[in-house]
This record gives C-alpha cells, structure tokens and sequence, in this order.
C-alpha cells in the first residue's frame, strides 16, 4: 500500500542506490545528484544487496530507521523530563504529520534523523558517565548524517 505516493524525488534517490550497486559511482563520499552527499544513498545499496531490489525494501528501511529513531529520542528525554512525559512526547512524534511522511518515503530523512538522535544520545551517555566510546559512537552517528 502506498501511503504517501511517489515523487520523482524518491525515485532519483533509489536510483542513487542502484548507482552504488551498479557500481557507476564508485564511493560512498562524493556528492550525487542535486549536489547531494550519496552516502545515505550507500546505506540504502547495502540493504538492497542484503533484501532484494524493490520499493517495499525501500520503504522497510525508512521505517526500521525511523523505530530506531524513536528509541533514540525515547532515550534522550528522560534526562530532561520524567519517563511519563519522555512517553508521551515520543508518542506525539511518532503521530505528527512529519515523522510519519518521512518514514513512509524514500527520502533519507530517517538516516539523517536518527544520525541526529543517535548522536545526542551517545554525547549525552559520554559526558554522563565519562567513557571515551560513547564519544566515538556520537562522531560516527554524527558523520551519517
């Protein structure tokens, strides 16, 4: 079922994906069409390799990342806030109109939001308990996006 319909966008940016798997671009850190870095398109070539070429892959990985996004974000509130308002606000962005386009779509908004959320996540784990590795994970996280 096609939620959000689908834009020419969408298909420039899986055809980015094809490009890394048909070899035509042959790094992950050049930039692509529309002056776009192409590594999120990497990601989605690696997926494809393991799931098969086909738009439902597609829209599979925007919505495992945008899960994992969500656990990020689930994650980060409690620091600030209780873990009933940290629940309540994951809620509200798991049902605003944005969170579920983007999930929806093939665009790599979802990589780049949970780069995002990641990152702030593993910065937050580092300066709170002081281990070198979080501040790793939060330069990796923050380099995806």
């Amino acid at each position: 079922m096609n939620l959000t319909g689908f834009q020419i966008d969408e298909s420039n940016d899986l055809l980015g994906a094809l490009d890394i798997i048909h070899r035509t671009v042959r790094s992950a850190f050049v930039t692509g069409w529309s002056g776009r870095a192409t590594f999120p398109f990497a990601i989605f070539a690696d997926f494809f390799n393991v799931l098969g070429i086909n738009l439902a892959v597609a829209r599979l990985f925007c919505v495992i990342a945008s899960l994992f996004a969500l656990w990020f974000f689930l994650s980060i509130v409690p620091v600030l806030f209780s873990v009933t308002v940290s629940a309540a606000a994951t809620l509200a962005l798991s049902f605003s109109w944005w969170f579920l386009w983007a999930s929806f779509c093939v665009f790599p908004m979802m990589i780049q939001a949970l780069g995002v959320l990641a990152a702030f996540y593993f910065i937050e784990k580092g300066l709170r308990d002081g281990k070198r590795i979080y501040f790793w994970w939060s330069g990796t996280f923050t380099g995806i996006t």
